[in-house]
């Protein structure tokens, strides 16, 4: 009985190979189509695609096509022995300062968005999520300056050597800019 029903196929032109084949692309074009349908219909055009990166994070704050809320930036030149500031600006406003062995005013309250968002163009002309001072083994006693941006998830850290900051004019901009929008004048 199966020799004469695979005999009857394959006399029409099908083999039970071929019906198979049949079968299993219809299975397999079943599965895609209803993972098709499923994404869209999960799919939210109203929520912003989520950035990929803290450059593309930055350019949608300044376009105020994300919310500025979880922004985090902060700069760091402290030091074990010597002392330095760390200062930090989140996207509310608000303002965490450190500053040993080193004079800085105090911290106003909150900085305006209209100022976070003067740093955020900083950054975005300054290019400061990209790392451009090359490694090399610290002299005695010498330290960087960092500066962390944090979004989320998302976390960029450049640093310079604090003894080259003035002639590589780059961080220390961020710096004095950070410094200006958060203290009492």
């Amino acid at each position: 009985m199966i020799n004469s029903t695979a005999s009857l196929y394959t006399m029409r032109g099908f083999s039970i190979n071929n019906l198979f084949s049949i079968a299993f692309t219809f299975i397999i074009l079943l599965s895609v189509s209803f993972i098709a349908i499923f994404s869209v219909e999960n799919y939210d055009a109203s929520q912003p695609k989520k950035p990929k990166t803290i450059e593309e994070t930055l350019k949608l704050i300044a376009e105020n096509k994300l919310d500025i809320t979880p922004l985090n930036i902060t700069y760091d030149d402290f030091h074990g022995f010597h002392g330095g500031l760390t200062i930090s600006i989140k996207g509310d406003g608000s303002i965490t300062q450190k500053a040993i062995h080193t004079s800085i005013a105090p911290a106003i309250n909150l900085v305006s968005n209209k100022n976070i968002h003067g740093l955020i163009e900083l950054l975005i002309k300054e290019k400061m999520w990209l790392q451009v001072t090359p490694p090399r083994t610290a002299i005695p006693d010498e330290t960087t300056a960092r500066l962390f941006i944090t979004y989320d998830v998302q976390t960029s850290e450049v640093w310079e050597w604090f003894n080259d900051m003035v002639d590589n004019d780059r961080m220390i901009k961020i710096k004095e800019y950070m410094i200006t929008i958060s203290t009492k004048k």
